[in-house]
């Protein structure tokens, strides 16, 4: 059976013996989370654990999240004794929070990349660009109310990116399936506990419009009035379904056009989505599953047999042992 453990770096202290594990992992989200436990004996262990303290989280010798303290509870009754201790990466500053008030409110003439430093940079945050190709320019108004996970959604929207976080709690722009492939596929069988798949045509429609206002030099009009739209079509919907998105800014054709193909894209991938259940946190060659990691799917009950690209990866640990929850998507 695989014997893992899992470690809290603290102020020079390190924290393990946990009971209860769970530590997860979103492609499309800006920090992971985890959450660790124990019931019972061992009160002293984590007493000085307190919210806002600076923590690594490692799987034996591997770094999983890099973040802060974000809740902690202590709290006993004639059962025992029971502690639980939550945090985030780095990146949840940047998901919950908003710029300074007296800051920047525009950015312009400079690339994404550039524009995701400024943003991060006011809270320790490092940005990696992992992304091949070109880094585009960037136009961004802020609003003194703006989030920055609204600025930053505007950003993605625009120009389609992928943006996460890493092990070191550094804000990613990450290329889908980037990450590389994994070493084992998920083979019913094999290495599978449990597997479903939901269709759910809820997230589905025929057709997908993208609209945009952009400056026009030989119009009277106002810009509000200077619209245009792309769309994009979706032929596993065969009824009329509408769906309808606004892109910021002053978008060009090409713009609204890319953005309406992700989306229909992307919502057939939400439609078709797989989660797999399989014990232990490692892979045949001892590397951890990731996301962003292209993996081969071989389900015959499920009729699939095709790669898919992984988009949340979920440790967890209780009675029953460790445990990873996969979730998959078409690559598209």
């Amino acid at each position: 059976m695989e014997q893992t453990v899992v470690k809290l770096l603290i102020g020079g202290k390190e924290y393990r013996a946990w009971q209860l594990v769970s530590i997860s992992s979103k492609l499309l989200s800006y920090a992971r989370v985890f959450r660790v436990g124990f019931t019972r004996e061992s009160a002293g262990t984590g007493i000085g654990i307190k919210i806002g303290d600076l923590v690594r989280v490692k799987i034996d010798d591997d770094l999983v999240l890099t973040g802060y303290v974000t809740k902690t509870n202590f709290s006993y009754s004639e059962k025992g004794i029971e502690l639980s201790i939550e945090g985030a990466s780095k990146t949840v500053d940047l998901a919950e929070g908003y710029m300074a008030v007296k800051s920047v409110k525009q950015f312009t003439n400079l690339t994404v990349s550039q524009t995701l430093q400024l943003l991060a940079k006011p809270y320790g945050v490092s940005v990696v660009r992992q992304k091949a190709g070109k880094d585009p320019k960037a136009s961004v108004a802020i609003a003194a109310t703006d989030s920055i996970k609204k600025i930053l959604d505007g950003v993605v929207k625009k120009h389609t990116l992928v943006i996460t976080d890493n092990e070191s709690g550094d804000l990613v722009m990450a290329s889908p399936g980037g990450g590389g492939r994994t070493a084992d596929s998920l083979e019913l069988g094999k290495n599978v506990l449990s597997g479903d798949q939901t269709f759910d045509s809820s997230k589905l429609f025929s057709r997908y419009y993208v609209v945009g206002q952009r400056a026009n030099s030989g119009s009277t009009h106002p810009v509000s009035v200077n619209g245009a739209f792309r769309y994009a079509e979706d032929s596993l919907v065969q009824r009329p379904r509408y769906y309808v998105e606004k892109l910021s800014g002053s978008p060009t054709a090409a713009d609204l056009q890319q953005r309406s193909v992700l989306l229909a894209e992307y919502r057939r991938g939400q439609a078709q989505a797989l989660h797999y259940t399989v014990q232990g946190w490692r892979q045949s060659d001892g590397s951890l599953w990731k996301v962003n990691r292209l993996c081969r799917v071989k389900d015959s009950i499920l009729g699939v047999d095709a790669q898919y690209l992984i988009t949340e990866v979920s440790f967890t640990k209780d009675s029953g042992g460790s445990k990873t929850q996969l979730t998959l998507m078409p690559p598209e």
